[in-house]
């Protein structure tokens, strides 16, 4: 089955953004490991390293290879605090009450939606005032 390009980059971002997670916070994966737990090639997973080192996270590897990649050095705020308006809030509930029961991310997915149903609230309130 071919995902659309649409569908195919947001799958690519949610992947990487998963891996920078992981090296974020400590993880030591091998290349062979991430490839497996993503279900994609290793050449993917290297791709999506050269993705992440290019948009400035030093990440480097045992002996400078990325077969064992981690970050140089831990960034203080190594993810950028975003903003997100009412509407767009709104989008992200919907789209989880999309999906189903079953994928791989079950415990941190119910984490991200009670802090945007927390931030629909403040925005709820910043906007009443």
């Amino acid at each position: 089955m071919t995902l659309k390009p649409a569908k195919r980059r947001d799958a690519q971002m949610v992947r990487i953004l998963a891996e920078l997670g992981i090296l974020l916070e400590g993880g030591l994966p091998t290349v062979h490991e991430l490839a497996t737990r993503f279900n994609t090639r290793r050449e993917t997973i290297y791709r999506d390293l050269k993705t992440l080192q290019e948009a400035g996270y030093p990440i480097t590897g045992e002996g400078g290879l990325l077969s064992h990649p981690r970050l140089l050095y831990r960034p203080r705020q190594a993810r950028p605090a975003i903003r997100l308006n009412g509407p767009e809030i709104d989008a992200l509930l919907w789209a989880a009450g999309q999906m189903g029961a079953q994928h791989p991310f079950q415990t941190e997915f119910a984490a991200a939606t009670t802090k945007l149903r927390g931030m629909l609230a403040a925005h709820a309130l910043a906007t009443k005032g």
